[in-house]
Parts: structure tokens; sequence; C-alpha cells
């Protein structure tokens, strides 16, 4: 069962590269050389998401290691916009919808997959830089005496793509809250520990000045689940591992990650609540 879902996922990817070479061969003007450079830019692509994956960046200068890192990742999710997108030119060729010589040695088909897809990605780069702020007030129905305001956040995914710098810009709008609290509901870390050791970003978790709780999500574990409470323990986090931690009348429950199958069910985490 393991050996499968290492061989499925591999055979999907390496499909999913053929399927968009191919295309992207196809659509290109005849231009032999542009054609070549187009082709082995996408398997250098690949190639890095198979050397940030195997450890290999460990033994690379810090800086090498986050541009293979962020080449090869970019490059997953620009493969599956270009799969997508394909398969739908694919459907309306098969029904007439475009002509044939629109994904076929186009420089009008292949400025507007260009277009697009510079688009889409442009829109994604804007949305991650603007976070969106949701707020939620709920009743405490006289349970608790004083009011209490609680900034909770996830996915910070520190590591080779997202730095102290990024770190520092978010706990920025962490700090103009003024919150009672921080509450982190998983995947703090991203798979790797090196990157924010070697940073230092622990310190800017320190310099916030109130409690931090924190969940582990599943690339918690991926990093290691002993270097996630190394780095918790640096950064002064409380990390909640199947367990409960009162804060004034509050009672904060920290459910493990189902990575963990040995989990304990919630119903038995909030035992005596």
């Amino acid at each position: 069962m393991n050996l499968y879902w290492i061989i499925f996922p591999l055979s999907l990817l390496l499909a999913g590269q053929y399927y968009a070479s191919l295309r992207v061969w196809q659509l290109l003007p005849d231009i032999l050389p542009l054609r070549i450079i187009a082709v082995v830019l996408m398997a250098v692509a690949l190639s890095l998401f198979f050397v940030s994956m195997s450890g290999l960046s460990e033994k690379m200068s810090l800086s090498v290691a986050k541009l293979c890192y962020e080449v090869s990742t970019s490059w997953l999710i620009i493969l599956l916009y270009l799969v997508m997108l394909f398969g739908v030119l694919d459907l309306a060729l098969v029904t007439h919808l475009i002509p044939r010589h629109f994904v076929r040695e186009s420089v009008v088909g292949s400025l507007a997959v260009l277009t697009f897809m510079g688009g889409i990605f442009s829109y994604a780069h804007w949305n991650y830089n603007h976070k969106r702020r949701v707020e939620i007030t709920l009743d405490s129905r006289g349970k608790v005496q004083q009011p209490l305001k609680l900034v909770m956040i996830s996915d910070l995914h520190l590591g080779y793509h997202n730095n102290r710098n990024d770190l520092r810009r978010w706990l920025e709008l962490v700090k103009k809250e003024k919150p009672d609290a921080l509450l982190i509901a998983g995947d703090l870390l991203d798979r790797a520990m090196r990157p924010v050791r070697e940073e230092g970003s622990a310190e800017e978790f320190r310099q916030l000045g109130i409690p931090v709780y924190a969940v582990l999500g599943n690339h918690d574990y991926y990093a290691g689940e002993s270097g996630d409470k190394e780095f918790c323990k640096q950064a002064g986090i409380q990390l909640l591992q199947d367990s409960v931690i009162y804060f004034g009348d509050v009672a904060i429950v920290g459910r493990d990650d189902r990575t963990n199958a040995q989990r304990k069910s919630l119903q038995d985490v909030m035992t005596g609540i």
C-alpha cells in the first residue's frame, strides 16, 4: 500500500509533465530552438522538484536550496494549470469550438496561453500578499468575565519559501490587532528545520509579548515532530498535542494532527471541560 501511494502520484506527475510538454511543443511556432528551450526548461524545473524532495538541498548553500525549492514547487502549480488548460483546449478542439491552427504552431495561441497563465498567477500573487481578515464575535453567555481578543492564523509554512521577513510582516498584522493571545492552527513549519534555524525565525515570536499556542499540522510532521517542538520551545510557543490549557476563563483545546494515527478523539481530549 505504501509503495502504491508513491508510484501512483509519481505516475500522474510524469504523465502530466509529458502531456504539457507535448502540447507546448505543438503550440509554439515552428522555431526549433524555441521549442527545445521551452521543453528543456520544463524538464529542469521538474528535476529540481526531485532534488528538493530527495534531501540533496540540505547539502547546498541556503540561497541555492531556496532557489531550487522556489522553482520546483512553483513549477508543480504551473504544471497543474497547464494540464487543465490544455485539457480544456483539447476538448474545445474536438468539439470544433476552436480551429486547429489555434493550438498548432500558433503565435496567437502561444500568446493567448501565456497571457492567461500570466494573468492567473499575477492575481494569485496579489491575493497571496493581501491577507484577508475575518472577524468573529462569540457570545460567552456570561461564562467569560472579561472581554477576550484572540487572533488565529494557520499554514505559515515557514521554510525555504516563507522566510523570516515574511513572518515579520505577518506578525506585524497580528500586533495591530492588540490581541490577548495568538493561536496557530497547524502547519507552522514546512518540511525543513534548516531555514528557520539559520534565519533565527523563532526570535520574531519572542518579540510579540503575548502567549502563543499552536497545534501540529501534517507539514509540521514532515519537518520532524522533534524539530517542530524544538522550534516552538525556542520561540516561546506552547504546543498543544491532545492537551488543554486554560487562558483565563477559556479552555484552549489542541488536538494532534491526523498524521499521528494514535491521536486521541476530540471527545477524549475534552473530557472534564
